[in-house]
């Protein structure tokens, strides 16, 4: 028979493991990430996307991905295929339905007055920016207005 004295320890024994470990169990169970593998088959048509979408936003002359020219950053904003099933399920957000983004017509605009530097030039780079790089902004803008 168990007399009241081990009966006593193993309720506080049990308290214990309730108030301490179980936390801990838990802790362990929400901060292991589910693992999810991609198929082959999707690795491939990843790789496929981003090997088009380099080759199509790089520097046309120095062919870096690094390094666009004005006109491909201006299109790099409108340039994702929103009607793509994929982009349903990514962090991305459609701007058409954004009524901020409808809200704002000339968005594209602002967002490249937004990159100018203090000196009203355009480059990466604060201060290294030359009137050739504004002038390319201008011609830009009127190649692409609506």
């Amino acid at each position: 028979q168990v007399n009241r004295q081990t009966t006593r320890r193993l309720k506080i024994l049990i308290v214990f493991l309730l108030i301490f470990i179980t936390p801990l169990i838990a802790m362990v169970f929400v901060n292991i990430p589910y693992i999810s593998y991609f198929t082959e088959e999707e690795v491939l048509n990843m790789k496929d996307e981003m090997n088009y979408f380099a080759n199509s936003h790089k520097h046309p002359e120095s062919e870096l991905f690094i390094e666009p020219d004005i006109n491909t950053n201006y299109r790099v904003i409108d340039s994702i295929n929103w009607s793509n099933f994929n982009h349903s399920f990514s962090n991305l957000s459609d701007p058409r339905a954004n009524p901020y983004m409808i809200e704002k017509p000339n968005f594209f605009y602002d967002y490249l007055f937004d990159k100018q530097n203090y000196d009203g030039s355009f480059s990466d780079i604060n201060g290294l920016g030359t009137m050739f790089s504004t002038y390319q902004v201008v011609e830009t803008m009127n190649a692409n207005s609506y």
